[in-house]
């Protein structure tokens, strides 16, 4: 298991592209399943940090049941 994040255990990687890449993991503390995106980069620009921002920002407001919705940013 991969440690990247504070309270949180990554197994695997599901998806890497040029500049993201999303992992498939638990958050510790409830043991609950989360997948969790990062910017690849050590320096990331304003663009991406901006995307991120509008993709949280989305997800926010999406409501399904299939869908269990975001976390934080």
């Amino acid at each position: 298991m991969m440690k990247l994040l504070e309270g949180y255990q990554f197994q695997e990687i599901i998806y890497q592209h040029n500049s993201t890449v999303v992992y498939r993991g638990l958050e510790e503390s409830a043991a609950l399943p989360v997948l969790v995106k990062f910017i690849d980069s050590e320096f990331p620009t304003l663009v991406q940090l901006a995307r991120i921002k509008h993709e949280y920002n989305i997800l926010q407001h999406i409501e399904s049941l299939g869908i269990t919705g975001v976390i934080k940013l």
